[in-house]
């Protein structure tokens, strides 16, 4: 049995948990070798998901980020939020992307966070096709 549904690493964690592992740092292959969904944060370029279902790939907005200290941890917590109040993962990623991207505009860590509604308007304000994504098939 498995405890953990989602696992949630950055660059540099993909890079040592997929050296341990002796697989590649994508999220595809830490799904492979896990067989768990993984999703892999990656900066300014957003993030990526691999589920049985395939690979997704959301994009971040384009911004001039002021201060990264706590974009990673606004990813985790409005992924979840969203995942709980009952969206599925690609609408959940998307939303925790701009989340991410608006910390970024801000100094600090707590303080930085952006509230659901700040959230949820920034992500009305781009069009589907921005966060769109994609996903590729196994």
């Amino acid at each position: 049995m498995t405890q953990v549904d989602i696992l949630i690493v950055n660059e540099d964690e993909a890079a040592d948990l997929g050296a341990t592992l002796g697989v590649g740092t994508a999220a595809a292959a830490l799904h492979q070798a896990l067989g768990i969904v993984v999703i892999r944060t990656l900066g300014a370029s957003g993030a990526e998901a691999a589920t049985a279902d395939g690979v997704l790939h959301v994009p971040a907005p384009q911004i001039e980020a002021i201060d990264t200290t706590a974009a990673g941890d606004c990813f985790a917590g409005v992924l979840a939020s969203r995942l709980d109040s009952g969206l599925d993962l690609p609408d959940a990623m998307r939303r925790a992307v701009v989340a991410a991207s608006l910390a970024c505009l801000r100094e600090g860590s707590q303080t930085s966070l952006p509230s659901q509604a700040e959230t949820d308007a920034a992500y009305a304000g781009f069009t589907h096709v921005e966060l769109q994504g994609e996903i590729s098939r196994p």
